[in-house]
């Protein structure tokens, strides 16, 4: 007999659902119901934990580390490398809790239809469990209204124009030749795994410097490990692509942390706060090192990824 209900229960009375908030209430059949049709319909076109999970974390990590410079509570947001899983999800999360506009960019165009159907199934989970959701960084009444922003059935039907309603996030292609209308620079740009990735970092950093508000703030979580380490760790290390002769990584750009450093003050940028990763490296590692590597100490060497907060340094051009 259940199944028959669970069948025969039609879009409009799920919508109806949706608009009055009857999610919260602890009606388990129902949300089981609502949970699997979203997950028939639109887990085929990402992996859920990237669509509901992922955008959450970037979001308190961003959070966290930005508590030192006021947060992000009314800031106007780059969301820089938001990637192709759920590119409005972590502008999503930020937004129901505070922050101001925000840009979500990626250097790929990615279709707007699979950007709202991924949208949809992050923000039944924030309707499901809107504690999880809810930094504390805003009142919850300004948080159940910013959720409230979003058409969720058009959002469910593909259309993200119409779906992102009155919420002011969006995203766009976006790379270093991308300029920013006059009066619209931003007062952060953060990113995570994502600068490690990029070719022609010098050329982004510039970038940023023209889209930075004077009194903004970067936050950059940069991995510098060889990234098959991830997937194949019997195979491969953090270092193993350091130890080959004239390697060319179609992933990472290979650069170290001194050498980001450098690019950064170079760029009119200065580290503020940061915290670095670091990890012992064997000797028989550090011994193999290919020759454009060899020369970098056995401490730099062992530092495998930072979150950095910068700062535009005051009278650089």
């Amino acid at each position: 007999m259940l199944s028959s209900i669970a069948k025969n229960i039609s879009k409009r009375i799920i919508e109806k659902i949706l608009s009055l908030k009857i999610l919260r209430a602890k009606n388990l059949f129902l949300i089981k119901i609502i949970k699997n049709r979203s997950q028939s319909v639109y887990s085929k076109h990402c992996d859920s934990n990237y669509i509901t999970i992922r955008p959450l974390e970037l979001a308190r990590e961003y959070a966290e580390n930005l508590k030192s410079e006021n947060g992000f509570t009314g800031k106007r947001f780059l969301d820089f490398g938001c990637g192709e899983s759920n590119p409005l999800g972590t502008a999503a999360v930020l937004y129901i809790n505070g922050a101001g506009e925000i840009v979500s960019t990626d250097i790929k165009k990615i279709d707007d239809e699979h950007i709202a159907y991924s949208l949809y199934e992050l923000l039944i989970e924030v309707y499901l469990n809107p504690s999880k959701y809810y930094l504390s960084l805003t009142e919850k009444r300004l948080f159940t209204e910013r959720l409230g922003e979003f058409s969720m059935k058009h959002l469910r039907e593909g259309d993200l124009s119409s779906g992102l309603g009155k919420a002011k996030i969006s995203f766009r292609k976006m790379n270093p030749g991308s300029e920013m209308p006059v009066g619209k620079k931003y007062d952060i740009i953060a990113s995570v795994s994502v600068l490690e990735h990029v070719q022609g970092l010098e050329e982004y950093l510039k970038w940023f410097g023209r889209i930075l508000d004077e009194e903004g703030v970067m936050y950059h979580h940069i991995d510098l490990v060889d990234h098959r380490a991830y997937t194949r760790p019997g195979k491969y290390n953090y270092w193993t692509f350091l130890t080959i002769e004239n390697y060319k990584d179609t992933v990472s750009n290979m650069l170290r942390h001194e050498e980001i450093a450098k690019l950064v003050r170079e760029n009119g940028f200065e580290i503020t706060q940061e915290t670095k990763m670091t990890n012992e490296v064997p000797d028989s590692i550090y011994n193999s090192l290919s020759g454009s590597y060899n020369k970098f100490s056995k401490e730099e060497i062992s530092i495998t990824g930072t979150k950095a907060l910068m700062k535009k340094i005051k009278g650089a051009v």
